[in-house]
């Protein structure tokens, strides 16, 4: 059968585009960048046109400038006549001044009057007695009614501090017949009127002599107005062309305004870009940092499936060959029996033991004793000393265990040794046992292995110093 011809391959699948990823940058309304030139030209030309308007400005000065004639001297008179008048005007304000104040003073009088007046009357309804006499004529009267009467005790202490009243407002009657005379002699207004009339005849001659200036000032400022009297228009163009000076000012301020502000919003925009790219780079790196620490977390984790002491028991277990293999075959060959102990799983029952271990019961007293298996005999070896050479020595140094000697040292030595062995072999089981759990703790960041204080382990048993 002729084979079958091999089907066409199917079309790559156009590519599909991925679609691109949006950054929070992206998402920040663009502003667009000012034209510098553009602005730069436009403030060139407004530029131009203020010097070119300030040129005709300084014409038409110089051409007023050159009509000024005799304006020097103008400007004397009209300062000296100012003067004059200023001066006048100072000495009927100083004149007014006087004037209200002296009205003030009449005013001031007159409520002092009021005041006194009123004090005086006061004084009469608080006092009662007008005059010493009535009121040495009461105190008589209250005394011979005292001398006289037969009065409760609450009645003599009422006229007594009646009596003691009168005596101490007694001075009080002097000094009010004395204000009284006082006010009857009080004139508000007398020695005011003349002063009133001698200063309304100077303020009268002073605006006559003011009014002579006013009018000297008036016919000179004509003169002038007379000789300059064509340059209003240039006056008027002039003011007219600076106005257009300051509108252009105000507009190319206007513009540099608004470009500003536009820059101003450009930075903004771009320095809001600058942050959100930060902020996304620094996200970003703080994503890395948090993989790259779990990833050691990972790594850290995983070197807990090593055996912490490896090297150790390595060299423990080459030394212990080492040394077994010095020792002469018949002791090399015996093994060590390990019994291992069994409980019986009740109380009432016995456990049955081996027949070599159970101990022999005798109706009577043997009269030989059993010989031992010949098995069992070790026999005497004569001692042969050890040799060792630098890797040997450096091994039990190690170790830190004394290098056997002789073949009477082996067996202290591998008592040492396996001593050692069964230390680690305790340090192992505790790490197998915690190693879990450390992990976890690893994973969870809630343990770190390299942070631990210098002589701890990975399992957390601190290292012993083995004995020999």
């Amino acid at each position: 059968m002729a084979p079958k011809v091999a089907a066409a391959a199917p079309k790559a699948k156009a590519e599909v585009k991925k679609p691109r990823k949006e950054n929070p940058e992206d998402e920040i309304p663009k502003v667009p960048q000012p034209d510098r030139e553009v602005h730069d030209e436009t403030v060139r030309e407004i530029t131009n046109a203020i010097e070119a308007l300030q040129v005709q400005v300084r014409a038409i000065s110089n051409e007023i400038q050159g009509k000024s004639s005799g304006k020097d001297e103008f400007l004397t008179k009209k300062n000296e006549l100012r003067f004059h008048l200023d001066e006048c005007s100072k000495k009927i304000d100083a004149l007014q001044e006087q004037k209200s104040g002296i009205l003030g003073q009449v005013g001031d009088r007159v409520a002092e009057n009021k005041e006194m007046k009123a004090q005086l009357n006061k004084m009469k309804k608080s006092l009662g007695y007008t005059s010493e006499d009535a009121i040495d004529e009461r105190i008589a009267s209250i005394e011979y009614r005292m001398w006289t009467e037969s009065i409760t005790l609450k009645e003599e202490k009422k006229l007594l501090a009646e009596i003691a009243d009168l005596k101490r407002n007694k001075p009080k009657v002097s000094e009010y017949n004395k204000k009284e005379e006082e006010m009857k002699g009080f004139d508000p207004s007398l020695s005011l009127k003349d002063q009133l009339t001698k200063i309304n005849e100077q303020m009268g001659l002073l605006k006559e002599e003011k009014k002579g200036y006013s009018a000297a000032f008036g016919q000179l400022i004509s003169e002038r107005q007379n000789v300059t009297g064509d340059m209003k228009g240039l006056f008027d163009q002039r003011d007219e062309l600076n106005q257009e000076i300051q509108a252009k000012i105000a507009e190319r301020q206007e513009l540099k305004d608004e470009f500003r502000q536009s820059m101003n919003k450009y930075n903004d925009y771009t320095n809001a870009v600058r942050r959100s790219r930060q902020d996304r780079a620094m996200e970003e790196k703080r994503a890395r940092q948090a993989e790259w620490e779990k990833d050691q977390r990972m790594r850290k984790a995983d070197k807990l499936d090593t055996q912490p002491h490896l090297a150790e028991t390595t060299l423990l277990e080459q030394t212990i060959a080492f040394c077994k293999g010095l020792l002469p075959k018949d002791k090399a060959g015996v093994e060590e029996k390990v019994t291992k102990a069994v409980t019986a799983p009740d109380s009432s029952m016995t456990v049955l033991m081996k027949k070599e271990d159970r101990e022999e019961e005798f109706y009577f007293a043997p009269t030989k004793k059993k010989t031992q298996n010949k098995s069992n005999k070790v026999k005497k070896t004569d001692t042969k000393a050890i040799k060792h050479n630098v890797e040997t020595f450096q091994l039990f140094e190690k170790l830190k265990i004394d290098a056997p000697i002789t073949t009477d040292d082996l067996p202290a030595t591998l008592e040492a040794l396996e001593a050692q062995m069964a230390g680690y072999n305790e340090k192992i089981i505790a790490w197998e046992e915690q190693r879990d759990e450390l992990k976890r703790k690893i994973l969870e960041g809630g343990f770190d292995p390299d942070a631990q204080q210098e002589g701890e382990t990975v399992s957390g048993v601190e290292p012993e110093t083995v004995t020999e």
